[in-house]
Parts: C-alpha cells; structure tokens; sequence
C-alpha cells in the first residue's frame, strides 16, 4: 500500500455526504491510500479520507473522486 497526504484549502462551508450539518471552511489532509490491483500491469485502488479537526474533534470522512471534484469549486488551487 502506498499513503500520500496533501493539505487542502476549502473556501466555503461545505458538507459531505452522511454530514448532518455543513462543515466550516479551513485547511484539512487528505490522505489517499492506493493498494496495488493483482493484473499483468501496474494498477491500484484508491480510496481518499479527509480529516476534519474542528473544536479539539478529529474526524475522518471517506471522499469518493466525485465529491473531491463537487466541494472542488471552493477548495483553493495548490
């Protein structure tokens, strides 16, 4: 398994799916785990976990390509 964590900048109050209530906006990790796919060429399987920290809570929130890119207009270019 391979784990890249980025920081990421989200403009706007935003709200996931599952969230009972919009988040506010801040800078969170994302952390990106890709787990090698048994094929005769090089593929893998990815799945993205957010983290939000918000008053002393830490939660983590798995994030589909298709959220990532919804919440997209108002995360801050890198």
């Amino acid at each position: 398994m391979k784990t890249t964590t980025k920081s990421i900048t989200i403009l706007q109050p935003f709200q996931l799916a599952g969230m009972r209530e919009p988040h506010a906006p801040g800078t969170f990790e994302l952390q990106i785990d890709e787990y090698p796919i048994d094929v005769v060429w090089e593929a893998y399987h990815r799945t993205m976990t957010l983290v939000l920290s918000s008053n002393g809570l830490t939660e983590m929130w798995p994030i589909s390509d298709e959220e990532l890119q919804r919440i997209s207009g108002v995360i801050s270019p890198p």
